[in-house]
């Protein structure tokens, strides 16, 4: 039995004492644990020693009894357990980790009586996961014995909504009948701004009066503010009025991976922001990357206006893309599909974008086909389309790019930095905008123009996505602890009903 068996076995048996589980998702495996990469490694690291919150939310994950001759198990999701998942055999070759039944090379070897020392060894090598009795292997993708059942869809069932505290940015206040709520730009209260646009306002003294009364102040130039009060919704989910918002919806967006990451911090892990979408430029013959965008839709990208501003314009849009010196991407074994590029169909900039400001640097690209979705290498991100989630402005967001770190080189590996919101420069007079900093005032260049601002938050009753709030817009030429200037971004639920009149889906 192995140092690291004897080391898992004695944390889990720990957090478990002798209580059994099962998955509460379908969308959940019980594996071993050392199968499990988020959980083992935490494990491994020590880090779940020290860190009570992660101890609560592996005993959460637990789905076996623990004894001496049983191995502990815990509740992974699919998207994290190697079964089915591209991986390198051992040879190199890029591979399917499958099951002996579902490889015609392995299951040739299997049925031999007398196998030689060599064919043992290739069996051992390219064991890519064990459970009980049983091997699976790192399968050559051309002799895979394809399976006839569809893959689950992936969501990964976080720790209980206490341990991800989402701090708001827009203040609290009260209206004129004593309801809670949050003062926030006109735009962003659902209810005041669709009785607007359909001109009820004016037709309704008492509601006129109502809306006079719940002013309040803005911290922005030329700013309006309304208390709106938080309603609780009849539906599980409280949708703007839209039409299109419920139809573009939050079930199929946002997928959250790597749970310790959520609850820890680190560096961004291959396929953990599947949206990530680069815009291509001809330069010199050749296609350059020089903004970035989100995935929205399988046929839309969110990006910046300026990102395609007089001549600038992008031709093609990739994704799939986590390193930019290679392809396809591998890490630790695990490769991921090779990026794709997309022809664009049209470019729709937000025509009251001057040029300058960042107010309505805000933009859309229509690609020419529809984009093939898997969850973890291509997937689209959610956006604010709840009522609750337009009277969000969170104070901690991540931003993602393969931007400038802070020795002044531009990074090939994408990366994420965690950044504050922070109080109205020059730079963010307008409503529609927001400054953002990091710690100390580094990582805030990280991000690309066009990139998101996004951050994980409850929607629904229980489930947990990505959700993005921002557009990075612009920032300052350098990145050091040394520059003061924080980092520009555009609120993405003041221009959502923009957003969605522009989607045709």
């Amino acid at each position: 039995m192995s140092f690291v068996f004897i080391k898992a076995v004695v944390l889990l048996t720990t957090l478990l004492a002798v209580q059994a589980k099962q998955c509460p998702s379908e969308q959940d495996l019980c594996v071993p644990v050392q199968y499990c990469a988020p959980i083992y490694e935490a494990i491994m690291s020590d880090r779940a020693q020290r860190n009570a919150t992660l101890q609560e939310y592996i005993w959460s994950r637990t789905c076996h009894t623990v004894g001496v001759d049983r191995e502990p198990r815990v509740c992974c999701n699919r998207i994290e357990v190697p079964l089915g998942k591209r991986c390198s055999g051992a040879s190199g070759t890029p591979g399917r980790c499958v099951g002996p039944e579902r490889c015609e090379l392995i299951a040739k070897y299997l049925e031999r009586d007398r196998r030689s020392a060599a064919i043992e060894r290739t069996l051992a090598e390219n064991v890519c996961f064990r459970d009980g009795d049983k091997d699976f292997y790192c399968c050559p993708e051309a002799m895979v014995i394809e399976a006839n059942t569809a893959p689950l869809p992936m969501n990964l069932v976080l720790p209980p909504p206490s341990t991800l505290k989402i701090g708001n940015a827009f203040p609290s206040c009260k209206d004129p009948t004593g309801s809670k709520g949050r003062c926030v730009p006109v735009r962003n209260c659902d209810a005041i701004h669709s009785a607007f646009l359909n001109e009820r306002i004016t037709q309704d003294r008492k509601m006129a009066d109502f809306v006079r009364a719940s002013s309040c102040p803005s911290d922005a130039r030329d700013g309006h503010s309304i208390c709106c009060a938080a309603v609780k919704p009849a539906k599980k989910v409280d949708f703007i009025a839209h039409s299109r918002a419920s139809r573009l919806g939050l079930k199929h967006c946002g997928t959250v991976r790597l749970a310790d990451n959520i609850l820890l911090g680190s560096t961004t892990g291959l396929g953990q922001f599947p949206w990530m979408a680069n815009l291509m430029y001809k330069r010199k013959g050749a296609l350059k990357s020089l903004c970035s965008g989100s995935l929205i839709h399988p046929r839309y990208v969110l990006t910046a206006a300026h990102c395609m501003k007089g001549n600038t314009r992008p031709v093609a849009v990739r994704l799939g893309e986590y390193d930019l010196s290679s392809d396809p991407d591998c890490v630790d074994g695990r490769c991921a599909a090779k990026v794709k590029d997309y022809p664009i169909e049209k470019l729709i900039p937000n025509n009251n974008f001057n040029g300058f400001d960042a107010d309505y640097d805000i933009a859309l690209i229509r690609l020419a086909r529809k984009v093939v979705l898997v969850d973890g290498e291509v997937f689209p991100v959610c956006l604010p389309l709840t009522e609750s989630l337009m009277m969000l402005k969170p104070n901690r967001l991540t931003v993602t790019g393969w931007g400038q770190t802070e020795d002044q080189r531009a990074s090939n590996v994408l990366l994420e930095a965690d950044l504050q919101v922070v109080p109205r420069t020059d730079l963010c007079q307008g409503e529609s905008t927001f400054c953002a900093r990091g710690r100390d005032m580094a990582g805030h260049c990280r991000g690309d123009s066009g990139g998101p601002y996004q951050t994980v938050v409850p929607v629904g009753d229980s489930s947990h996505r990505f959700v993005q709030f921002g557009v990075v817009s612009g920032g300052p030429a350098e990145c050091s602890v040394n520059e003061k200037r924080p980092g520009v971004g555009v609120m993405v639920s003041y221009h959502i009903n923009w957003i969605l009149d522009n989607l045709e889906i």
